[in-house]
């Protein structure tokens, strides 16, 4: 088992691209949801994706620092922009 977990890590280091193919990344499907609705809740947006409210928070605050995305409004009743 051993040898094969080195092998495909050898692998990953020779491609540079991993052996599966990873499904759309957490930060573009937020930004397509709220391009679509930007009245969605995060929690919204963690329900439909299927992750983590927790993970949604990380991936939405990184957007916010690369300004992608911002809230706009009261905690209550605000919405987001998508500034592409």
């Amino acid at each position: 088992m051993l040898s094969f977990q080195a092998s495909q890590k050898q692998l990953e280091k020779k491609s540079g691209k991993t052996p599966v193919k990873t499904p759309v990344k957490t930060p573009v499907k937020i930004l397509q949801l709220l391009k679509e609705n930007p009245g969605m809740t995060l929690h919204d947006i963690a329900i439909s994706i299927g992750k983590s409210l927790s993970a949604i928070e990380r991936a939405s605050a990184k957007l916010v620092k690369a300004k992608l995305l911002r809230y706009v409004g009261p905690k209550k009743g605000g919405h987001w922009e998508v500034l592409e």
